[in-house]
Protein backbone atom coordinates (compact mmCIF):
# COMPACT_ATOMS: atom_id res chain seq x y z
CA UNK A 1 0.00 0.00 0.00
CA UNK A 2 1.27 3.53 -0.85
CA UNK A 3 1.97 6.22 1.68
CA UNK A 4 -0.77 8.45 3.05
CA UNK A 5 -0.35 12.00 4.31
CA UNK A 6 -2.52 12.98 7.28
CA UNK A 7 -2.65 16.60 8.48
CA UNK A 8 -4.02 17.87 11.77
CA UNK A 9 -4.20 21.69 11.69
CA UNK A 10 -5.07 24.06 14.53
CA UNK A 11 -4.64 27.81 14.96
CA UNK A 12 -1.04 27.63 16.12
CA UNK A 13 0.13 24.12 15.26
CA UNK A 14 0.32 21.87 12.21
CA UNK A 15 1.06 18.18 12.64
CA UNK A 16 1.91 16.19 9.54
CA UNK A 17 1.97 12.39 9.69
CA UNK A 18 3.24 10.05 6.99
CA UNK A 19 1.44 6.72 7.35
CA UNK A 20 1.91 3.38 5.61
CA UNK A 21 -0.58 0.58 6.22
CA UNK A 22 -1.78 2.62 9.23
CA UNK A 23 1.71 2.47 10.74
CA UNK A 24 3.20 5.88 11.52
CA UNK A 25 6.42 6.39 9.54
CA UNK A 26 7.19 10.02 10.26
CA UNK A 27 5.69 12.87 12.25
CA UNK A 28 6.54 16.54 11.75
CA UNK A 29 5.29 19.35 13.93
CA UNK A 30 5.29 23.02 13.00
CA UNK A 31 4.36 25.56 15.67
CA UNK A 32 4.03 29.27 14.96
CA UNK A 33 5.98 30.14 18.10
CA UNK A 34 8.88 27.98 16.91
CA UNK A 35 8.57 28.04 13.12
CA UNK A 36 11.27 26.11 11.27
CA UNK A 37 13.92 28.19 9.49
CA UNK A 38 15.95 25.50 7.68
CA UNK A 39 16.29 26.54 4.04
CA UNK A 40 15.69 30.24 4.71
CA UNK A 41 18.15 32.64 3.06
CA UNK A 42 19.33 35.69 5.06
CA UNK A 43 21.40 38.77 4.56
CA UNK A 44 23.49 38.68 7.72
CA UNK A 45 26.44 40.51 9.24
CA UNK A 46 29.62 38.85 10.44
CA UNK A 47 30.12 39.88 14.06
CA UNK A 48 33.11 37.72 14.97
CA UNK A 49 35.75 35.68 13.13
CA UNK A 50 37.64 32.89 14.91
CA UNK A 51 40.64 31.78 12.78
CA UNK A 52 41.66 29.22 15.43
CA UNK A 53 38.33 27.44 14.90
CA UNK A 54 38.08 28.28 11.17
CA UNK A 55 34.62 29.66 11.86
CA UNK A 56 32.62 32.84 12.24
CA UNK A 57 29.48 34.04 13.99
CA UNK A 58 26.84 35.80 11.92
CA UNK A 59 23.99 37.99 13.16
CA UNK A 60 20.72 37.12 11.43
CA UNK A 61 18.43 38.97 13.80
CA UNK A 62 17.67 35.76 15.73
CA UNK A 63 17.99 35.26 19.49
CA UNK A 64 21.63 34.17 19.14
CA UNK A 65 24.30 34.61 16.46
CA UNK A 66 24.51 31.71 14.01
CA UNK A 67 27.57 29.56 13.31
CA UNK A 68 29.41 29.45 9.96
CA UNK A 69 32.34 27.06 9.40
CA UNK A 70 34.96 27.32 6.66
CA UNK A 71 33.83 23.97 5.20
CA UNK A 72 30.38 25.46 4.57
CA UNK A 73 31.72 28.46 2.62
CA UNK A 74 31.68 28.26 -1.15
CA UNK A 75 34.81 29.79 -2.67
CA UNK A 76 35.18 29.38 -6.44
CA UNK A 77 37.48 30.85 -9.05
CA UNK A 78 35.87 33.00 -11.74
CA UNK A 79 37.56 30.73 -14.28
CA UNK A 80 35.12 27.84 -14.82
CA UNK A 81 37.99 25.50 -15.71
CA UNK A 82 39.63 25.85 -12.31
CA UNK A 83 38.41 24.42 -9.06
CA UNK A 84 38.15 26.05 -5.65
CA UNK A 85 40.76 28.45 -4.37
CA UNK A 86 43.12 27.09 -1.75
CA UNK A 87 42.08 28.83 1.47
CA UNK A 88 44.33 28.48 4.51
CA UNK A 89 42.29 30.56 6.95
CA UNK A 90 38.71 31.75 7.18
CA UNK A 91 40.03 35.26 7.82
CA UNK A 92 41.31 35.30 4.21
CA UNK A 93 37.75 35.40 2.86
CA UNK A 94 35.58 36.75 5.71
CA UNK A 95 36.08 39.72 8.01
CA UNK A 96 34.19 41.25 10.91
CA UNK A 97 31.43 43.66 9.89
CA UNK A 98 31.02 42.08 6.45
CA UNK A 99 27.52 41.63 4.97
CA UNK A 100 27.00 38.08 3.76
CA UNK A 101 24.27 35.98 2.13
CA UNK A 102 23.78 32.70 3.98
CA UNK A 103 21.29 29.86 4.15
CA UNK A 104 20.23 27.99 7.28
CA UNK A 105 21.66 24.48 7.10
CA UNK A 106 20.62 23.23 10.55
CA UNK A 107 18.35 24.64 13.19
CA UNK A 108 19.49 25.24 16.74
CA UNK A 109 19.76 21.79 18.32
CA UNK A 110 19.93 21.67 22.11
CA UNK A 111 23.04 23.74 23.01
CA UNK A 112 24.23 23.99 19.39
CA UNK A 113 23.62 27.19 17.46
CA UNK A 114 21.96 27.59 14.09
CA UNK A 115 24.42 26.39 11.43
CA UNK A 116 24.83 28.30 8.18
CA UNK A 117 26.22 27.79 4.71
CA UNK A 118 27.00 30.06 1.77
CA UNK A 119 26.36 27.14 -0.60
CA UNK A 120 22.86 28.35 -1.43
CA UNK A 121 20.34 25.86 -2.81
CA UNK A 122 16.69 26.40 -3.80
CA UNK A 123 14.73 23.25 -4.67
CA UNK A 124 11.75 22.90 -6.97
CA UNK A 125 9.89 19.87 -8.30
CA UNK A 126 12.42 18.76 -10.94
CA UNK A 127 15.54 20.82 -10.22
CA UNK A 128 17.65 22.23 -7.41
CA UNK A 129 19.25 25.64 -7.99
CA UNK A 130 22.85 25.70 -6.66
CA UNK A 131 24.60 29.05 -6.25
CA UNK A 132 28.40 28.87 -6.62
CA UNK A 133 28.42 25.57 -8.50
CA UNK A 134 29.85 25.22 -12.00
CA UNK A 135 28.79 21.63 -12.74
CA UNK A 136 25.37 20.15 -13.44
CA UNK A 137 24.49 17.39 -11.01
CA UNK A 138 22.01 14.59 -11.61
CA UNK A 139 20.29 12.07 -9.36
CA UNK A 140 21.85 8.61 -9.18
CA UNK A 141 18.34 7.17 -9.41
CA UNK A 142 18.31 8.13 -13.11
CA UNK A 143 20.35 5.24 -14.50
CA UNK A 144 19.64 5.47 -18.24
CA UNK A 145 22.66 7.16 -19.82
CA UNK A 146 20.68 8.51 -22.78
CA UNK A 147 18.17 10.13 -20.42
CA UNK A 148 20.97 11.59 -18.28
CA UNK A 149 22.57 13.16 -21.34
CA UNK A 150 19.21 14.52 -22.57
CA UNK A 151 18.45 16.18 -19.25
CA UNK A 152 21.93 17.68 -18.92
CA UNK A 153 21.77 19.09 -22.42
CA UNK A 154 18.45 20.83 -21.71
CA UNK A 155 19.56 22.33 -18.42
CA UNK A 156 23.04 23.39 -19.56
CA UNK A 157 21.49 26.30 -21.51
CA UNK A 158 20.22 27.85 -18.26
CA UNK A 159 23.43 27.75 -16.20
CA UNK A 160 26.06 30.45 -15.97
CA UNK A 161 29.38 31.06 -14.21
CA UNK A 162 27.69 31.76 -10.87
CA UNK A 163 25.15 28.98 -10.56
CA UNK A 164 24.09 25.61 -11.85
CA UNK A 165 21.41 22.96 -11.20
CA UNK A 166 21.01 19.49 -9.80
CA UNK A 167 18.50 17.38 -11.74
CA UNK A 168 16.18 15.48 -9.39
CA UNK A 169 14.94 11.94 -9.93
CA UNK A 170 11.41 13.30 -10.55
CA UNK A 171 12.72 14.84 -13.81
CA UNK A 172 13.20 11.46 -15.49
CA UNK A 173 11.06 11.28 -18.63
CA UNK A 174 9.73 14.84 -18.24
CA UNK A 175 9.46 16.88 -21.42
CA UNK A 176 11.66 19.88 -22.15
CA UNK A 177 8.93 22.50 -21.59
CA UNK A 178 8.37 21.56 -17.94
CA UNK A 179 12.10 21.41 -17.21
CA UNK A 180 12.64 24.83 -18.77
CA UNK A 181 9.74 26.25 -16.73
CA UNK A 182 11.37 24.93 -13.56
CA UNK A 183 14.77 26.39 -14.46
CA UNK A 184 13.30 29.80 -15.28
CA UNK A 185 11.21 29.72 -12.11
CA UNK A 186 14.29 29.09 -9.95
CA UNK A 187 16.32 31.77 -11.75
CA UNK A 188 13.55 34.27 -11.11
CA UNK A 189 13.52 33.40 -7.42
CA UNK A 190 17.27 33.97 -7.23
CA UNK A 191 16.92 37.30 -9.05
CA UNK A 192 14.38 38.42 -6.45
CA UNK A 193 16.75 37.32 -3.67
CA UNK A 194 19.51 39.50 -5.14
CA UNK A 195 17.11 42.44 -5.54
CA UNK A 196 16.07 42.24 -1.88
CA UNK A 197 19.70 41.93 -0.86
CA UNK A 198 20.68 45.14 -2.71
CA UNK A 199 17.83 47.25 -1.36
CA UNK A 200 17.57 45.85 2.18
CA UNK A 201 19.52 46.34 5.36
CA UNK A 202 21.33 43.46 7.06
CA UNK A 203 19.78 40.82 9.33
CA UNK A 204 16.77 40.26 7.09
CA UNK A 205 15.15 37.23 5.45
CA UNK A 206 15.68 37.26 1.68
CA UNK A 207 13.86 33.98 0.98
CA UNK A 208 11.65 31.76 3.13
CA UNK A 209 11.39 28.06 2.58
CA UNK A 210 7.96 26.68 1.76
CA UNK A 211 5.65 25.72 4.59
CA UNK A 212 5.80 22.27 6.15
CA UNK A 213 3.14 20.64 3.98
CA UNK A 214 4.19 22.25 0.70
CA UNK A 215 7.85 21.30 1.19
CA UNK A 216 6.90 17.68 1.94
CA UNK A 217 4.79 17.49 -1.22
CA UNK A 218 7.52 19.11 -3.30
CA UNK A 219 10.32 16.86 -2.02
CA UNK A 220 8.53 13.55 -1.52
CA UNK A 221 5.21 13.73 -3.35
CA UNK A 222 6.28 12.18 -6.62
CA UNK A 223 8.79 9.85 -4.95
CA UNK A 224 6.37 8.28 -2.47
CA UNK A 225 3.30 8.73 -4.71
CA UNK A 226 0.94 9.41 -1.84
CA UNK A 227 -2.32 7.51 -2.23
CA UNK A 228 -4.23 10.09 -0.20
CA UNK A 229 -3.62 13.47 1.43
CA UNK A 230 -6.18 14.00 4.18
CA UNK A 231 -6.59 17.43 5.85
CA UNK A 232 -8.92 18.36 8.72
CA UNK A 233 -8.81 22.14 8.08
CA UNK A 234 -10.81 23.47 5.15
CA UNK A 235 -8.69 26.60 4.71
CA UNK A 236 -5.49 24.53 4.72
CA UNK A 237 -7.13 22.03 2.38
CA UNK A 238 -7.75 24.80 -0.19
CA UNK A 239 -4.14 26.01 0.07
CA UNK A 240 -2.73 22.52 -0.43
CA UNK A 241 -5.13 21.83 -3.29
CA UNK A 242 -4.05 25.04 -5.04
CA UNK A 243 -0.36 24.27 -4.51
CA UNK A 244 -0.78 20.75 -5.87
CA UNK A 245 -2.66 22.00 -8.96
CA UNK A 246 0.12 24.47 -9.74
CA UNK A 247 3.17 22.32 -9.02
CA UNK A 248 2.19 18.64 -8.69
CA UNK A 249 -1.07 18.23 -10.64
CA UNK A 250 -0.95 14.43 -10.39
CA UNK A 251 -1.49 14.76 -6.62
CA UNK A 252 -4.32 17.34 -6.76
CA UNK A 253 -7.13 14.77 -6.93
CA UNK A 254 -5.68 12.94 -3.94
CA UNK A 255 -6.06 15.92 -1.61
CA UNK A 256 -9.20 15.33 0.49
CA UNK A 257 -10.92 17.34 3.21
CA UNK A 258 -11.74 15.40 6.39
CA UNK A 259 -15.02 16.56 7.95
CA UNK A 260 -15.56 13.74 10.47
CA UNK A 261 -16.40 14.37 14.12
CA UNK A 262 -13.64 12.12 15.50
CA UNK A 263 -10.11 13.57 15.65
CA UNK A 264 -8.30 12.75 12.42
CA UNK A 265 -5.25 11.32 14.22
CA UNK A 266 -7.48 8.94 16.20
CA UNK A 267 -8.82 7.47 12.95
CA UNK A 268 -5.30 6.27 12.12
CA UNK A 269 -4.30 5.57 15.76
CA UNK A 270 -1.55 8.16 15.35
CA UNK A 271 -1.86 9.67 18.83
CA UNK A 272 -1.11 6.32 20.48
CA UNK A 273 1.83 5.71 18.16
CA UNK A 274 3.28 9.13 19.01
CA UNK A 275 3.05 8.36 22.73
CA UNK A 276 4.76 4.98 22.17
CA UNK A 277 7.57 6.71 20.26
CA UNK A 278 8.43 8.69 23.40
CA UNK A 279 9.09 5.49 25.38
CA UNK A 280 12.53 3.82 25.39
CA UNK A 281 11.24 0.26 24.88
CA UNK A 282 10.04 -0.97 21.47
CA UNK A 283 8.69 -4.54 21.19
CA UNK A 284 8.85 -6.61 18.00
CA UNK A 285 6.04 -8.84 16.76
CA UNK A 286 8.23 -11.87 17.49
CA UNK A 287 8.59 -10.94 21.17
CA UNK A 288 12.05 -9.42 21.05
CA UNK A 289 12.58 -5.77 21.90
CA UNK A 290 15.04 -2.92 21.76
CA UNK A 291 15.81 -0.09 24.17
CA UNK A 292 16.56 3.38 22.80
CA UNK A 293 18.34 5.91 25.01
CA UNK A 294 18.81 9.46 23.73
CA UNK A 295 21.59 11.58 25.23
CA UNK A 296 23.14 14.88 24.20
CA UNK A 297 26.24 13.20 22.80
CA UNK A 298 24.85 10.06 21.12
CA UNK A 299 22.01 7.58 20.74
CA UNK A 300 22.39 4.06 22.15
CA UNK A 301 20.25 1.10 21.09
CA UNK A 302 20.28 -2.28 22.84
CA UNK A 303 18.64 -5.38 21.33
CA UNK A 304 17.22 -8.19 23.47
CA UNK A 305 15.52 -11.50 22.62
CA UNK A 306 12.68 -11.03 25.12
CA UNK A 307 10.14 -13.83 24.69
CA UNK A 308 11.40 -14.77 21.21
CA UNK A 309 12.32 -18.49 21.05
CA UNK A 310 12.93 -18.69 17.30
CA UNK A 311 14.58 -21.54 15.44
CA UNK A 312 15.96 -24.86 16.61
CA UNK A 313 19.49 -23.62 16.08
CA UNK A 314 20.67 -20.96 18.55
CA UNK A 315 22.77 -19.09 15.97
CA UNK A 316 19.78 -18.83 13.62
CA UNK A 317 17.62 -17.50 16.45
CA UNK A 318 20.13 -14.74 17.20
CA UNK A 319 20.55 -13.84 13.51
CA UNK A 320 16.79 -13.63 12.95
CA UNK A 321 16.17 -11.36 15.94
CA UNK A 322 19.07 -9.08 14.85
CA UNK A 323 17.75 -8.90 11.28
CA UNK A 324 14.29 -8.04 12.60
CA UNK A 325 15.88 -5.40 14.81
CA UNK A 326 17.53 -3.64 11.83
CA UNK A 327 14.11 -2.97 10.28
CA UNK A 328 12.66 -1.63 13.52
CA UNK A 329 15.76 0.47 14.25
CA UNK A 330 15.53 2.32 10.92
CA UNK A 331 11.79 2.81 11.42
CA UNK A 332 12.37 4.29 14.88
CA UNK A 333 15.21 6.55 13.69
CA UNK A 334 12.89 8.07 11.11
CA UNK A 335 9.87 8.24 13.40
CA UNK A 336 11.77 9.82 16.31
CA UNK A 337 14.03 11.84 13.96
CA UNK A 338 17.18 10.67 15.69
CA UNK A 339 20.54 11.67 14.26
CA UNK A 340 24.20 12.10 15.04
CA UNK A 341 26.26 9.19 16.38
CA UNK A 342 24.21 6.04 17.00
CA UNK A 343 25.70 3.03 18.80
CA UNK A 344 23.86 -0.29 18.40
CA UNK A 345 24.48 -3.25 20.70
CA UNK A 346 23.23 -6.23 18.70
CA UNK A 347 22.94 -9.64 20.34
CA UNK A 348 26.40 -11.26 20.11
CA UNK A 349 27.05 -13.24 16.93
CA UNK A 350 30.00 -15.60 16.60
CA UNK A 351 29.98 -15.80 12.80
CA UNK A 352 31.45 -13.05 10.59
CA UNK A 353 28.97 -14.11 7.93
CA UNK A 354 26.07 -13.38 10.28
CA UNK A 355 27.50 -9.96 11.11
CA UNK A 356 27.78 -9.15 7.40
CA UNK A 357 24.14 -10.19 6.93
CA UNK A 358 23.07 -7.80 9.70
CA UNK A 359 25.10 -4.91 8.23
CA UNK A 360 23.69 -5.61 4.75
CA UNK A 361 20.14 -5.63 6.14
CA UNK A 362 20.74 -2.35 7.99
CA UNK A 363 22.15 -0.66 4.87
CA UNK A 364 19.22 -1.88 2.78
CA UNK A 365 16.71 -0.44 5.23
CA UNK A 366 18.58 2.87 5.46
CA UNK A 367 18.52 3.32 1.67
CA UNK A 368 14.71 3.38 1.86
CA UNK A 369 14.99 6.55 3.91
CA UNK A 370 15.86 9.89 2.30
CA UNK A 371 18.12 10.96 5.18
CA UNK A 372 21.84 10.42 4.64
CA UNK A 373 23.36 7.75 6.90
CA UNK A 374 26.69 5.90 7.12
CA UNK A 375 27.19 2.41 8.59
CA UNK A 376 30.48 1.41 10.20
CA UNK A 377 31.81 -2.03 11.11
CA UNK A 378 31.41 -4.15 14.22
CA UNK A 379 33.94 -3.41 16.95
CA UNK A 380 35.70 -6.17 18.86
CA UNK A 381 33.12 -5.63 21.59
CA UNK A 382 30.25 -6.36 19.19
CA UNK A 383 29.03 -2.76 18.86
CA UNK A 384 28.02 -1.18 15.55
CA UNK A 385 28.29 2.55 14.92
CA UNK A 386 26.23 4.48 12.40
CA UNK A 387 25.89 8.20 11.76
CA UNK A 388 22.70 9.82 10.52
CA UNK A 389 22.33 13.39 9.30
CA UNK A 390 20.44 15.61 11.70
CA UNK A 391 18.85 18.91 10.66
CA UNK A 392 15.86 19.11 13.03
CA UNK A 393 15.17 18.52 16.68
CA UNK A 394 14.24 14.97 17.63
CA UNK A 395 10.60 14.23 18.37
CA UNK A 396 11.42 13.87 22.06
CA UNK A 397 13.04 17.31 22.20
CA UNK A 398 10.08 18.88 20.37
CA UNK A 399 7.40 17.35 22.60
CA UNK A 400 9.21 16.97 25.92
CA UNK A 401 11.25 19.05 28.32
CA UNK A 402 13.73 18.23 31.04
CA UNK A 403 12.22 16.89 34.23
CA UNK A 404 11.95 19.63 36.86
CA UNK A 405 12.80 17.12 39.55
CA UNK A 406 15.86 15.42 38.04
CA UNK A 407 16.82 18.42 35.82
CA UNK A 408 17.24 16.27 32.75
CA UNK A 409 19.56 13.70 34.31
CA UNK A 410 17.03 10.91 34.00
CA UNK A 411 17.58 9.98 37.64
CA UNK A 412 16.71 11.47 41.01
CA UNK A 413 18.44 11.17 44.37
CA UNK A 414 16.96 8.71 46.83
CA UNK A 415 15.16 10.03 49.90
CA UNK A 416 17.94 8.61 52.06
CA UNK A 417 20.60 10.49 50.09
CA UNK A 418 18.70 13.76 50.60
CA UNK A 419 18.32 12.90 54.30
CA UNK A 420 22.11 12.66 54.71
CA UNK A 421 22.58 15.93 52.82
CA UNK A 422 20.27 17.61 55.32
CA UNK A 423 22.24 16.22 58.28
CA UNK A 424 25.51 17.50 56.77
CA UNK A 425 23.93 20.91 56.16
CA UNK A 426 22.79 21.14 59.81
CA UNK A 427 26.25 20.15 61.08
CA UNK A 428 27.90 22.70 58.79
CA UNK A 429 25.63 25.54 59.92
CA UNK A 430 25.99 24.64 63.60
CA UNK A 431 29.77 25.05 63.41
CA UNK A 432 29.63 28.54 61.95
CA UNK A 433 30.54 31.23 64.50
CA UNK A 434 27.87 33.55 63.11
CA UNK A 435 25.06 31.12 64.02
CA UNK A 436 23.99 31.84 67.63
CA UNK A 437 20.33 30.82 67.38
CA UNK A 438 19.00 27.75 69.15
CA UNK A 439 16.55 26.35 66.58
CA UNK A 440 16.84 24.78 63.13
CA UNK A 441 13.83 24.43 60.83
CA UNK A 442 14.11 21.89 58.00
CA UNK A 443 11.68 22.36 55.09
CA UNK A 444 11.51 19.13 53.07
CA UNK A 445 9.28 17.05 50.80
CA UNK A 446 6.82 14.63 52.49
CA UNK A 447 8.89 11.50 51.81
CA UNK A 448 12.13 13.03 53.14
CA UNK A 449 10.31 14.54 56.12
CA UNK A 450 8.93 11.10 56.98
CA UNK A 451 12.47 9.70 57.20
CA UNK A 452 13.53 12.56 59.51
CA UNK A 453 10.47 12.26 61.74
CA UNK A 454 10.01 8.51 61.92
CA UNK A 455 12.40 6.17 60.08
CA UNK A 456 15.60 7.77 61.38
CA UNK A 457 14.26 9.94 64.16
CA UNK A 458 16.73 8.43 66.64
CA UNK A 459 19.65 9.67 64.53
CA UNK A 460 18.11 13.13 64.44
CA UNK A 461 17.86 13.10 68.26
CA UNK A 462 21.54 12.17 68.48
CA UNK A 463 22.41 15.04 66.16
CA UNK A 464 20.47 17.50 68.32
CA UNK A 465 22.41 16.29 71.36
CA UNK A 466 25.74 16.74 69.55
CA UNK A 467 25.07 20.29 68.34
CA UNK A 468 23.07 21.30 71.42
CA UNK A 469 20.25 22.79 69.39
CA UNK A 470 16.68 21.82 68.49
CA UNK A 471 15.70 20.69 64.96
CA UNK A 472 12.09 21.01 63.75
CA UNK A 473 10.72 19.42 60.58
CA UNK A 474 8.35 21.33 58.31
CA UNK A 475 6.58 19.28 55.61
CA UNK A 476 6.34 21.05 52.22
CA UNK A 477 3.86 19.16 49.96
CA UNK A 478 4.95 21.06 46.84
CA UNK A 479 8.67 20.33 47.27
CA UNK A 480 10.34 17.80 44.99
CA UNK A 481 12.35 15.08 46.71
CA UNK A 482 15.73 16.78 46.17
CA UNK A 483 14.50 20.21 47.26
CA UNK A 484 15.02 21.22 50.91
CA UNK A 485 15.90 24.28 53.00
CA UNK A 486 17.53 24.52 56.42
CA UNK A 487 16.60 27.74 58.23
CA UNK A 488 18.20 28.95 61.47
CA UNK A 489 15.94 30.94 63.83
Amino acid sequence: MSMELVLNVTMSETRLAIVKNRVLQEIRIDRKVNHGIVGNIYKGKVIRVLPSMQSAFVNLGLDKPAFLHLSDISVYSKNRKTKKFQVNSISDIIHQGQDIIVQVLKESLDIKRVRLTTKIIIPSKYLIFVFGSINIGISKNISNQYERNRLKKIISNYCDKNFSFIIRSAAEGIDKTKLVQDAVFLKNIWSKVLERKNRSSTCIVLYSELGLTQSILRDFGTINNFAKILVDSYSEYKKIKKFALNYIPELANKVKFYSGSDPIFDIYNIENQIQCSLKPKVTFKSGGYLLIEQTKSMITIDINTGTFVGMNKFEDTILNINIEATKEIVHQLRLRNLGGIIIIDFIDMMSDKDRECVIASLKTELTKNCVQATVGSFTRFGLLEITRKRTRESLENVLCDSCYSCKGKGTIKTSETVYFEILREILYLSKKDSVKEEKFFVHASPEVARILQFDKSHELYQLQAIIGKQVFIQIEPLYFREHFNVVVI
